[in-house]
């Protein structure tokens, strides 16, 4: 009872924190839009969402202030809170992630043999926690430390090899120029503003060593919407968390911008390749141009 009564009055302080937020650049409609709808969730009823138009309606509020503010920290730490102010048992939710990571990572056994790999926004499903072992040196960072972290890390015990750092992954501030081997993301690009997008970029290609990889999958901007927003007609491109779904040939144009000069983009996306060796993992790309040309 106690970690519900401490998870709820979590929800209720951060939900004051966005309204305050939106009120503090004088977007005084966006503040009075929340509170509208954060009545249902604050008042004696104190239920969690319970369909896709509400978990839709946050996200659009959320998009909405991360725009008007920048703080990425605040949306991100309120939207899981928002979607679960009660607080799952952990127990419970911790063998889901375990699975999730583990199929998840299938597709990416490629990313291995590296002396260091920085994963950028790596959420509750850092895919470190299963790929470190294949690698002498893996930082998992994001803005805040994720929900059920900490346990993940006690399930896989990936020892020395990786390490979890709070980190902004605009400006990579922490991390010292070209000290890392790899620069990896996934479900990071497309919630960042364009500018804050390019910052990245520098950031990354600040970061690696002569040589290095930046390793970014995140969907493409080719048939529906990837994010919430699929699920409702009359929208052609995402309008929940996701600002922003690239396509291959408008992501290798800031890449270039950016002084990257040797692009490829992975031809069958599908964890079904983590079968394979991981020298024919590595083969399953394709040059931009014809990527582009097959979207």
């Amino acid at each position: 009872m106690v970690k519900r009564i401490n998870n709820l009055f979590r929800f209720h302080e951060m939900s004051e924190c966005l309204v305050q937020s939106a009120r503090d650049v004088a977007d005084e409609k966006l503040a009075c839009d929340l509170e509208d709808f954060l009545i249902p969730y604050s008042g004696g009823e104190q239920r969690v969402p319970r369909s896709d138009r509400e978990l839709f309606q946050a996200q659009v509020l959320g998009r909405q202030l991360l725009i008007a503010t920048r703080n990425y920290g605040l949306v991100y730490e309120w939207y899981p809170l928002f979607k679960n102010p009660f607080g799952a048992n952990l127990a419970k939710v911790i063998p889901t992630h375990v699975h999730h990571i583990r199929s998840a990572a299938r597709g990416y056994r490629w990313i291995s043999g590296y002396d260091s790999v920085l994963e950028c926004g790596c959420g509750p499903e850092a895919l470190g926690l299963e790929l470190a072992r294949y690698n002498k040196r893996w930082i998992a960072s994001d803005i805040v430390l994720p929900r059920g972290l900490t346990e993940l890390i006690e399930v896989f015990s990936p020892g020395q090899t990786f390490a979890f750092t709070p980190m902004d992954a605009i400006t990579l501030s922490q991390v010292q120029d070209g000290s890392v081997e790899v620069v990896f993301s996934r479900s990071l690009f497309e919630h960042l503003l364009r500018d804050d997008a390019m910052t990245h970029l520098n950031s990354a290609y600040r970061v690696l060593k002569p040589g290095g990889k930046l390793i970014i999958a995140c969907p493409a901007r080719v048939g529906p919407p990837s994010d919430i927003t699929n699920r409702f007609s009359g929208y052609s491109v995402a309008a929940g968390l996701h600002i922003r779904e690239y396509r291959v040939d408008e992501l290798a144009k800031m890449l270039d911008d950016m002084g990257f000069g040797w692009f490829r983009s992975r031809f069958v996306r599908s964890r079904l390749v983590g079968a394979f060796p991981v020298c024919i993992q590595r083969l399953n790309a394709l040059p931009v141009a014809l990527s582009a040309r097959l979207e």
